[in-house]
């Protein structure tokens, strides 16, 4: 089957010792235009089977660059949610879907909201999913979204009503175009929640990385994560607990979309520390935005794995395991000619 328009992938964690794909198709020549969204499981020998299926009919759905993740962000929805973003129409406006039914009552379409222009501009933005919130003001996780001038902003979902939750300026003295390069995780362990993280968009090419409370919106840690000159573009941003002998996640940072090593870094004691380089496992010359994601997706192996795509489908994604081989994949996945990204890992019972 041929299939048009744009297309995104997500591993997701079925939380039984299996790993889920989820697969977002926007049909936007077809009339009249529609989008699918498919969880396929993957068997013992990595081979895919669909076991949940949802069409938006009538709209195109988020047709420029669409990201896949998952979260419990609709406290009052059981299981979690599965978050579908990207740009729609033609001044690429931030389009977000919200599916539920993950928990097996049916995929289905909780809201679908737009992003303010005058935030984001004309280019949309890839959200990420945390607890950045506490539940005095939101019970779910919540959805966060890097926009112009440096602002981050946090949305939730509650009973079906979108709540624009707060607004964070991460670089009021050193200003940069925008905050998308943006991630969250718990990666203190002795703070609570998760922290929101900012990275120079390569406005400035300093390689910052400035991490947030963000109950509190203060910096508590800022730092050049490479050295002057070596990430002029900006840098990439991922969070994951890769390695199993450290507490809390690590930091990923990568020199951005021309390629270069990726470094990680542990900030269990409050003070970010390079704890190993993994060389660029396919000597890139584009970003790896979109097509990185960390999660537990071997379960024969301790820890979580990263998983990288190409761009072209043809190539396996490869694994890595940190904690057995950092430089080499502990296990190859091909995906089928309509998946072109590996977004994220995350639970989804």
């Amino acid at each position: 089957m041929q299939h048009e328009g744009s297309v995104a992938a997500t591993f997701v964690n079925g939380g039984r010792g299996s790993a889920d794909v989820a697969v977002w198709r926007t049909f936007d020549t077809a009339q009249p235009p529609h989008s699918i969204l498919e969880v396929y499981r993957l068997g013992p020998d990595l081979s895919p089977q669909r076991v949940a299926y949802t069409e938006l009919s009538g709209s195109a759905g988020p047709t420029v660059n669409p990201t896949i993740l998952t979260g419990d962000i609709e406290a009052s929805s059981p299981g979690s949610e599965i978050v579908v973003s990207g740009g729609d129409g033609p001044g690429h406006r931030t389009r977000v879907c919200v599916f539920g039914g993950m928990n097996g009552d049916g995929l289905h379409l909780l809201d679908d909201f737009y992003m303010p222009r005058r935030a984001m501009g004309d280019k949309s933005s890839a959200p990420v999913i945390g607890d950045v919130l506490p539940d005095t003001r939101h019970a779910g996780s919540e959805i966060v979204i890097g926009g112009q001038r440096g602002r981050v902003y946090v949305v939730g979902l509650d009973q079906g009503r979108v709540t624009l939750l707060s607004v964070l300026r991460a670089f009021p003295d050193r200003p940069r175009a925008s905050a998308q390069r943006l991630v969250v995780g718990d990666l203190i362990p002795d703070a609570p929640g998760d922290e929101i993280v900012v990275g120079d968009d390569g406005t400035v090419g300093d390689g910052l990385v400035r991490i947030f409370d963000s109950r509190t919106q203060r910096a508590l840690v800022e730092f050049a994560a490479f050295p002057p000159g070596a990430a002029p573009a900006g840098v990439e941003l991922w969070v994951g607990d890769i390695i199993s002998n450290l507490p809390g996640a690590e930091l990923i940072v990568g020199e951005g979309p021309a390629g270069g090593r990726l470094s990680v870094f542990t900030l269990a004691s409050g003070v970010p520390t390079l704890v190993l380089d993994v060389p660029d496992p396919f000597d890139r010359s584009t970003t790896l935005r979109g097509h990185l994601a960390i999660g537990n997706l071997l379960p024969d192996f301790e820890g979580n794995e990263i998983a990288i795509a190409q761009a072209d489908p043809r190539i396996p994604v490869q694994v890595f395991n940190l904690d057995a081989d950092g430089n080499s994949p502990v296990a190859t996945v091909q995906l089928s000619a309509g998946m072109d990204a590996v977004t994220s890992i995350a639970a989804t019972y």
